[in-house]
């Protein structure tokens, strides 16, 4: 998705390969499949991309700005967190990279299925050691 054909049969230009899904103003709400790490353990995540700025170094990674809202409860009473960083959608991988906005360097990989674009699965990750520790499905709004 950098505009140069590297593969003989030029799938790495496919125009349904190269869709970025996650575009400026868009948003994602996501629930829980499990959640064995987060310190909230939020019964709803949002995602809501707040800004796609072009990349012409980067082809192939578009960089994006984000806000997490993270909804839980705590013995009965519902609290909310807002949380803003950075991320990046991957072509190549159709992959959501969300750096850790908080210092217990968790972050969000989103892995779309290369069919749909209006869901994923996102997985909240240990940086460090890459283990899985959450898993949310995301729909798009």
């Amino acid at each position: 998705c950098d505009g140069v054909n590297d593969c003989k049969n030029h799938y790495d230009e496919d125009s349904v390969r190269c869709v970025v899904p996650m575009v400026a103003n868009s948003t994602w709400i996501g629930y829980p499949a499990y959640d064995h790490c987060t310190q909230r353990r939020p019964y709803e995540m949002i995602i809501s991309v707040t800004s796609a700025p072009s990349s012409s170094v980067y082809k192939v990674h578009q960089p994006l700005k984000v806000q997490v809202d993270l909804f839980s409860k705590n013995h009965g009473v519902k609290q909310s967190a807002s949380l803003t960083g950075d991320a990046y959608y991957c072509k190549g991988s159709q992959r959501l990279i969300i750096a850790p906005p908080e210092d217990d360097r968790l972050e969000i990989i989103g892995e779309f299925d290369g069919v749909y674009t209006d869901r994923f699965v996102g997985y909240i990750v240990r940086e460090m050691s890459g283990d899985k520790c959450a898993e949310f499905r995301f729909f798009k709004q």
